[in-house]
């Protein structure tokens, strides 16, 4: 039997300029697309057959019922895509310059307005996996405590925990103290930690991966995966004292732009396939295993699945 997998946070619209090496006050033409971690692995874990909760928050104008048609369109569950009638969907704003580099612009809306109360009505008992992997939880807001409350309840659940920081300097670059502060709430809970080698740096205020890799050995009791700046995985266990170094040659088809939401479906999708009884005792050669899987392939089409499906 398959287990379903709960994902919570941000859904919003990427506003994306389409011309090229322009910053977004140059920039002239641009594509709408619906996005974000959480809708994202939604979609993928739906595409490649998986079972979804997806919770999130939208503004009741005509962006948020183009994301609720988005995930319609990808068969992907709406009950609880909760609609604000106070507030905006939630929009961010994308150029690429000419050094490579993101101008991004953000304008929060309903997003954060996902309330515990709103959320008691779902029979989470069935739910085995709980990813909290969602750029904007920690800016405070109802979604933060919505965060907390599940962080709860999926520790004394004995729920198998996902969590990705998702750390955005455009949003916390004057708030690091309190952001990795909330990171090692939930660090020290997880089961599962993907991060980036910035984000394994700056959690750890550390220097090098293997400095890093020594503060969190003595805070993780489950699997880290770090990718590194060339795109290799760095799969890490406290544990067990054991690290593997996987080149991104073996992982075909895989695309680590934004928060390698593909690859993130795919051990997701095949870590639900497990036993319940055995999801606290995955190893990192099964993990390895699973991103060498020809699934792969079919999420690939899923990551960040706005700018590169449609």
């Amino acid at each position: 039997m398959m287990n379903t997998v709960l994902c919570i946070g941000e859904a919003l619209v990427d506003m994306i300029c389409t011309d090229k090496e322009q910053s977004l006050a140059q920039g002239v033409h641009y594509i709408r697309k619906c996005g974000r971690s959480p809708t994202s692995l939604a979609i993928a874990l739906t595409a490649l057959g998986g079972n979804v909760i997806n919770i999130a928050c939208v503004g009741d104008d005509p962006f948020g019922e183009f994301i609720i048609n988005t995930l319609k369109e990808y068969n992907v569950n709406t009950d609880y895509i909760f609609i604000d009638k106070n507030h905006y969907t939630t929009m961010a704003y994308v150029s690429i310059k000419k050094n490579a580099s993101k101008d991004l612009h953000f304008q929060r809306g309903a997003d954060g307005n996902i309330r515990i109360r709103d959320i008691q009505k779902i029979d989470f008992s069935k739910v085995e996996i709980f990813y909290f992997g969602s750029v904007t939880a920690f800016l405070l807001g109802d979604l933060y405590f919505t965060f907390l409350y599940l962080l709860k309840y999926a520790k004394e659940n004995h729920k198998f925990i996902y969590f990705d920081p998702c750390y955005r300097a455009l949003l916390f670059e004057k708030k690091k103290d309190f952001f990795i502060k909330q990171c090692l709430e939930f660090i020290t809970k997880a089961h599962l930690i993907k991060m980036t080698l910035e984000e394994a740096l700056l959690i750890s205020q550390q220097h090098t991966v293997e400095d890093a890799l020594k503060y969190f050995s003595k805070l993780v009791k489950g699997i880290m995966i770090i990718i590194l700046e060339n795109d290799d995985i760095m799969f890490y266990s406290p544990q067990n004292n054991t690290q593997h170094l996987v080149s991104k040659k073996q992982i075909i088809g895989i695309d680590f732009t934004g928060s390698s939401d593909s690859f993130v479906a795919t051990l997701l999708f095949h870590i639900s396939q497990q036993p319940v009884e055995n999801l606290f005792t995955i190893t990192i050669e099964q993990l390895i295993h699973f991103t060498s899987k020809d699934d792969v392939m079919n999420t690939n089409i899923c990551t960040y699945f706005p700018t590169s499906f449609h």
